[in-house]
């Protein structure tokens, strides 16, 4: 069905199907979309059907956990079929459409997400109708579409939130916009006044019978009543905590959260992995295991030649590259564990990210293995004795989940919330982006790489951060993980099916 056009795709009504069928929304940014494959491969191997509508890139991580692939640039035509329109899904996709390349991103990103969902929803609705699912499982932070296309088809709906906690959201929106210079209270005040995202508010005010706000108050907050579960891959003593007044808010709407901890606590593809069984090789030797990654945006194609921007309303860019701090990484694992021979030293685990330049002239020591991409959750399950991560939220809950101590690299979002956290609990050191002026790059990357090697080599041989990743582990692992959000899903299906 996911290779042909959308009139085409056929399934029988749900009168006559003996199991539930699943339909899955999620983004194609991995750390919003890769808690939920677990979830597809557990559905699928008992006997459900799982269709996603997703993006391209993740149509192999679809299919290797034997769910359905549908692609969402086929079906949302009125978002994608514009002229001169991306094909690739970015919350700033309309910047540029929209006359903003003045505005500050984050601002850009406020004022076009009404126009953004209005533009979603139609293609969300026609493929419901087609899947003809029994619930939706969606990331509500950001597939905001997913309430009103749940609602206007009549199938019931389940959050999950990959961030951390429904305070997340609220959190690292609050904390970038104040160090961007910006106060919540002036960017929701422009959105209020920017006249085509009201304008997209009323017209969806008057489709779908339901108020859409222009801009949620406060910042932060998603409409979640409607869902019959929120479930939640934290647990609850690591979550961000909510402000007073978002906390009011929820709890005003009776919405419940479901914390389950981390879900890809191993794999969900079939496929082998020379790097997995290399660790698993270098663990049965006794022998050590470094693993690096800076995520997947980060060292990605269209990302690599990023540059941080800086406070205040033009958002000016400064400091290094994405590329350059990925680069100063390598280099400061390689001179912390870099060894003579490959059996010599610890094995050093390297995810290079596909660029060409990610690894170009530098010094690659024979103990290290670097690929574009590894099995990280596979590879922190067969065991880690140090994971160098730039602190997204799955790879931070995965670390701890297996009792690994890290060294956070944070670049951006949530990073440097999760960094601060880990460094609290004792299971990491940290080391933040350098912001040097222009015409020092080089220099603040060589302290950084050296900065990185001595919290690698520090990390690697003190046993308190261990210790500490152990206590931990059991508590992180305690929230039911895949099979509670199974669980709540199937009595989802049975509520919805006995209406």
């Amino acid at each position: 069905p996911n290779s042909r056009p959308p009139d085409t795709f056929r399934t029988e009504p749900t009168r006559w199907r003996a199991m539930p069928r699943f339909a899955f929304v999620f983004p194609p940014a991995q750390g919003h979309f890769n808690a939920s494959v677990p979830v597809a491969r557990a559905l699928v191997d008992r006997g459900h059907e799982v269709h996603y509508l997703c993006q391209e890139p993740r149509r192999d991580a679809i299919e290797e956990a034997g769910a359905t692939f549908h692609s969402d640039v086929a079906w949302k035509s009125e978002l994608y079929a514009a002229d001169g329109r991306s094909s690739e899904f970015s919350p700033l996709m309309l910047q540029k459409e929209m006359g903003l390349e003045a505005e500050h991103p984050l601002v850009v990103v406020f004022k076009t997400n009404p126009l953004l969902q209005e533009l979603s929803i139609p293609g969300v609705v026609r493929w419901l109708r087609k899947v003809a699912a029994d619930v939706v499982f969606y990331n509500p932070e950001l597939c905001a579409e997913v309430k009103l296309a749940t609602q206007a088809v009549g199938v019931p709906s389940v959050g999950l939130l990959t961030l951390a906690g429904p305070g997340g959201m609220e959190k690292f929106m609050v904390e970038m916009l104040t160090n961007f210079g910006l106060k919540p209270e002036h960017v929701l005040s422009e959105v209020r006044g920017y006249r085509p995202a009201v304008d997209a508010a009323a017209r969806m005010a008057d489709a779908y019978g339901e108020c859409v706000p222009v801009a949620s108050e406060p910042i932060g907050h998603m409409p979640l009543a409607s869902n019959a579960t929120n479930f939640v891959t934290t647990i609850e003593s690591l979550q961000d905590p909510m402000g007073p007044e978002l906390a009011h808010r929820y709890s005003e709407d009776g919405v419940k959260f479901v914390y389950v901890g981390p879900l890809a606590l191993h794999g969900a593809a079939r496929k082998a992995s020379e790097a997995l069984e290399r660790v698993r090789v270098a663990r049965s030797a006794g022998r050590g295991v470094v693993l690096v990654s800076m995520g997947t945006i980060i060292p990605a194609l269209d990302t690599w030649d990023t540059t941080p921007v800086s406070g205040g309303s033009t958002g000016a860019p400064r400091g290094l590259t994405n590329g350059q701090l990925c680069r100063a990484v390598w280099r400061g694992a390689f001179e912390a564990f870099g060894a003579a021979g490959p059996e010599e030293g610890p094995l050093i685990v390297l995810s290079s990210g596909p660029h060409p330049e990610s690894l170009a002239d530098l010094d690659v020591p024979p103990n290290a293995l670097c690929r574009v991409s590894v099995p990280q959750a596979d590879i922190l399950a067969a065991g880690v004795d140090v994971f160098l991560s730039h602190g997204g939220q799955n790879s931070f809950m995965e670390a701890l989940a297996n009792a690994t101590p890290l060294v956070v690299c944070p670049a951006d979002t949530d990073q440097p919330i999760n960094a601060r956290k880990a460094v609290a609990l004792g299971v990491a050191l940290k080391v933040d982006r350098p912001d040097p002026d222009s015409g020092n790059e080089a220099t603040a990357a060589a302290q950084y790489s050296a900065d990185v090697c001595q919290a690698l080599r520090k990390v690697y041989k003190a046993p308190a951060f261990k210790v500490a990743a152990e206590c931990t582990a059991e508590k992180v692992r305690s929230g039911g993980g895949v099979e509670r959000v199974v669980q709540g899903l199937l009595e989802a299906a049975a509520r919805g099916l006995a209406h």
